[in-house]
């Protein structure tokens, strides 16, 4: 679709919007969706104009329209000049944005879901804790478009997408710096069955491991995390069979019992091969800081080895979305989390931070980074990469960790983790 055609349309449905608009919560809501929506799917002409705006023009703008629906004046979006349907566009945007902050109830505690639903659409229009800012040269819309709200769909390419809540405790709100703790086990090496005899085998599932005491180590990697302020813990991909992702859900309460709520905001127990409702699945234990259960996250892309062929799970289909009370968390196993293909449908969630259980080496990690790259870039989101290596074919491999760096493809970006828990600051400003 051309510009003029697409600005035709979305004029005259914004038109119609901002003429019948009232200032509760549920309208504007419903008013910044459909802005949104139809200026993250306009054609590239806008995105290329938008990226070299200046935050002086769009807030100009803003201001403009602050007055025109404030005061219920009726408007007309119609033979403007390019220019000014961008700045126009751009404008009522950051308007309506501003508006649903304004004129939003306050919620004592955490909000439910459902009250920041808009039912029109199916999306949630979620509160920042902080609003975006500190913007760069050509940013486009998406990056830069909306400031105090994230507007996340009820679906993304089909996939489902729920809210979920963690309600741990804030870190001091005057810092922006997030601590994330990797765990990993040094020497680890995973057996695999295949579910057939044939050559080469047409899949497979994790049968157990050689990793040492990995009991005794889960309670020292939990130790450390707590003590270095961690707000999340990550363990690998395919490393953690049931018993131990209980032990670390025991540990949790235990301690909350003991010492009071947990500074960890999300722990997510890496990852096993889990049979449930007759089906198997790659499935990841999404805890909060006492251990109680988020959620479960089923891996959705397979891996396939030319020796072993895929592994024998059944995909899932949901997209979790973990608020905090500092930041907004998703996951993915590995890869989900591999392939440019699929950026934009992370990008679509608008989290601050995917936690990635991973396994695999250097090409592995490669795929990791890219995705991470055009997530930071795109959409300001960081990535943390928590990888093992499978020592069975060659011994002594080091993991890697992607600590949610500003440049994911800058050559320190990736650390080679030896130790069995490291910790990684990222700053929110």
């Amino acid at each position: 679709m051309i510009f003029e055609e697409w600005a035709e349309t979305v004029g005259r449905d914004f038109s119609a919007m901002v003429n019948s608009l009232s200032l509760d919560a549920e309208t504007l809501r419903s008013g910044l969706v459909a802005v949104h929506t139809a200026l993250l799917q306009a054609p590239d002409d806008f995105n290329a104009a938008y990226a070299v705006l200046s935050e002086h023009a769009i807030d100009h703008a803003e201001g403009l329209w602050l007055d025109h629906i404030v005061a219920n004046d009726q408007v007309q979006l119609a033979d403007e000049s390019f220019e000014n349907l961008i700045l126009l566009f751009a404008g009522l945007a950051r308007a309506l944005d501003t508006l649903l902050l304004r004129y939003a109830p306050t919620s004592f505690g955490p909000p439910e879901p459902d009250d920041l639903l808009d039912e029109l659409s199916g999306c949630h229009v979620i509160p920042r804790k902080r609003p975006r800012g500190e913007f760069g040269l050509n940013q486009g819309y998406r990056r830069r478009g909306v400031r105090h709200h994230r507007i996340i769909p009820g679906k993304v390419d089909s996939r489902t997408v729920k809210i979920y809540w963690s309600g741990q405790m804030s870190i001091d709100p005057s810092l922006p710096a997030m601590h994330a703790a990797a765990a990993i086990f040094p020497s680890l090496k995973l057996h695999i069955e295949p579910i057939s005899k044939s050559t080469p085998a047409n899949g497979f599932r994790a049968s157990h491991l050689d990793a040492g005491n990995q009991k005794v180590l889960i309670n020292e990697q939990i130790s450390d995390a707590l003590a270095g302020g961690s707000l999340a813990l990550v363990w690998p991909e395919l490393t953690m069979p049931p018993d131990l992702s209980a032990l670390v859900e025991k540990t949790l309460k235990d301690l909350a019992l003991k010492s009071g709520p947990s500074p960890l905001q999300v722990v997510v127990t890496g990852s096993w091969h889990i049979d449930q409702e007759g089906k198997t699945y790659n499935l990841a234990a999404v805890l909060d800081g006492n251990g109680l259960e988020i959620c479960q996250y089923r891996k959705m892309y397979p891996f396939t080895s030319a020796d072993t062929g895929p592994e024998a799970i059944t995909p899932g289909n949901e997209l979790p979305v973990i608020l905090t009370d500092d930041f907004v968390f998703s996951v993915g196993i590995c890869k989900d989390f591999c392939q440019l293909t699929r950026t934009q449908l992370l990008l679509g969630l608008d989290v601050d931070v995917y936690l990635v259980p991973s396994m695999g080496e250097t090409r592995t990690m490669d795929g990791h980074r890219a995705t991470a790259k055009s997530l930071r870039d795109l959409g300001d989101i960081r990535s943390f990469v928590v990888q093992q290596p499978d020592n069975t074919k060659r011994a002594n491999q080091v993991s890697y960790v992607l600590g949610m760096p500003n440049d994911p493809m800058h050559a320190d970006a990736v650390t080679h983790q030896r130790d069995a828990l490291a910790t990684y600051p990222s700053n929110f400003t």
